[in-house]
């Protein structure tokens, strides 16, 4: 009786562990964007896939134009250690100080909806989208703001960027390769531009993982700029289990087995 009982127990913890540790997976998604994107992709305002080009426009080169772009599957952070996204960007080619704003990268939790789409303009469609945080790519000067090209790292709606770097002519007429990696468990973001990094493990505080949407948004004011987006890939890592939990599976897999072949 008391070997059936322990072998119950033990059954019973191996299948709580099993559950509660396999619920999140590595995922990969990648997009080219050489097909239709809408069955994957929410398209919001001025965003447009471009079937020529093979890639998502987010603002035409015109006066106050915004749009947002959101992949329609969602993920919660809570599951995953870190993510990694690689993308190209366009953004135009007036560097003159009539070329404006920029865009952003951004994470948004679900609570927002697929249609989110903030101010445009300096906030680059993504202004007063709350419970969020952003890239953005700044082509403008605007404000305090640096007053060259530059990537700055944005929360919960507010362009006012925690941090900022300063890079080179972006509105070259060039695709420029950047990618953003964030250790969701530590709080660390870093982001490169072209194979060199801008931003390193800079903290943000105060978040706490959430149920989340990822893409992209864009704006132009009085002054502006084509402004596009291609070749989307985003890797997800689950979260590591515990090295204790792992022992415990094992000592009670072991016990499991001892006790059978003692019977």
């Amino acid at each position: 009786m008391v070997k059936k009982i322990f072998f119950c127990i033990t059954g019973i913890l191996v299948c709580c562990f099993l559950m509660g540790f396999s619920q999140a997976k590595a995922i990969t998604i990648q997009d080219d964007f050489s097909s239709d994107p809408s069955t994957n992709w929410q398209l919001n305002g001025d965003a447009v896939w471009d079937s020529s080009g093979e890639w998502v426009r987010l603002t035409p080169a015109g006066q106050n134009k915004k749009g947002s772009i959101w992949y329609k599957q969602s993920f919660d952070l809570s599951k995953y250690s870190s993510f990694t996204a690689s993308f190209k960007i366009y953004l135009g080619t007036d560097y003159s100080w009539y070329g404006a704003d920029g865009i952003t990268f951004a994470v948004i939790n679900t609570s927002n909806g697929l249609n989110a789409l903030g101010a445009g303009g300096g906030s680059f469609g993504y202004g007063g989208i709350d419970k969020s945080f952003a890239v953005e790519f700044d082509t403008y000067h605007n404000g305090s703001e640096p007053v060259n090209d530059h990537i700055g790292i944005d929360k919960d709606g507010n362009i006012s960027s925690l941090t900022t770097a300063e890079v080179g002519e972006m509105e070259d007429g060039e695709w420029h390769n950047a990618e953003v990696t964030f250790d969701i468990i530590n709080r660390v973001i870093s982001v490169s531009l072209d194979g060199k990094k801008y931003i390193d493990n800079y903290k943000i505080e105060d978040f706490s993982p959430f149920e989340a949407y990822f893409g992209f948004t864009g704006g132009t004011g009085g002054r502006y700029n084509n402004q596009a987006i291609d070749n989307f890939n985003l890797t997800l890592n689950p979260v590591p289990i515990p090295s204790s939990m792992l022992l415990l599976l094992t000592g009670l897999v072991g016990s499991f087995y001892l006790r059978r072949q003692k019977g």
